[in-house]
C-alpha cells in the first residue's frame, strides 16, 4: 500500500486523472476478509464483495510476484478506459 506523498504523486502521474480510492479496510469489510474467491490468474485472485450500499463488486487482489506498482497503475488506467457490456466497470481502487 502506498502511503507516502511521493507515491500518491506517482499514482496521479501514471493515471493522469484522479480516481476515487478504496481503503484496504473498506475492501476487507466488503469482501468479509477476502473470503469468496471467484477465480485467479494473471497477477492474483478475484474476490467477490458487497459494499455497504449493496453494490456488488469484484476485487482483484494482486500477489507480490512479478508486477510492480507502475504495471499495476497502467492496468488500472486501461480498465478505467474500457467500457463494454461484458466487462466490469472500474469504480475505485486501492494501492
Amino acid at each position: 500500500m502506498t502511503k507516502s506523498k511521493e507515491g500518491e504523486d506517482d499514482i496521479d502521474k501514471v493515471l493522469r486523472i484522479p480516481i476515487m480510492k478504496f481503503s484496504y479496510v473498506d475492501l476487507q469489510v466488503a469482501t468479509e476478509d477476502f473470503k469468496e474467491e471467484l477465480g485467479s490468474g494473471g497477477f492474483g485472485s478475484v474476490i467477490n464483495g458487497v459494499m455497504a450500499d449493496s453494490t456488488m463488486i469484484a476485487v482483484k487482489q494482486l500477489d507480490n510476484r512479478g508486477q510492480g506498482m507502475t504495471a499495476f497503475l497502467v492496468e488500472i488506467d486501461t480498465i478505467r478506459r474500457l467500457h463494454h457490456f461484458n466487462l466490469v466497470r472500474l469504480i475505485r481502487f486501492c494501492a
